[in-house]
């Protein structure tokens, strides 16, 4: 158990590596981050109001930690049974599912955005 007291900072850095490397490895993982900026750019080109924001942080929040928990999950999968198991791939198919509800959400969130910047 010698990491589990670490200083706050040395967490932070675990995590900030953990990052790091879902957006050199995971291609998903960059494309969504560059929606993340354009959904951003977007907000500030309209001046969105502040519940806006929110929402489009929750949700852009949530499909990159579901997108990080995928990529942990695979990982572990990978590395547990790294010959092809049919259950393996449903492992993996059910995260893929999770981030796909999560990205669908999303869309849904950015949808209402774009209807009331355009009607109002």
């Amino acid at each position: 158990m010698k990491f589990k007291n670490r200083a706050f900072f040395a967490k932070l850095g675990f995590a900030v590596s953990g990052w790091r490397h879902a957006w050199r490895f995971e291609v998903n993982f960059r494309r969504q981050g560059w929606v993340a900026m354009g959904v951003f750019l977007v907000l500030v080109i309209f001046h969105a109001p502040l519940i806006w924001w929110m929402l489009a942080a929750f949700s852009i929040g949530l499909v990159l930690a579901l997108e990080l928990v995928n990529t942990a999950v695979e990982e572990l999968v990978d590395l547990l049974s790294p010959e092809y198991r049919k259950r393996a791939g449903r492992i993996k198919d059910l995260m893929a599912g999770a981030v796909l509800v999560a990205a669908i959400v999303s869309l849904v969130i950015a949808g209402g955005l774009l209807w009331t910047l355009f009607n109002g």
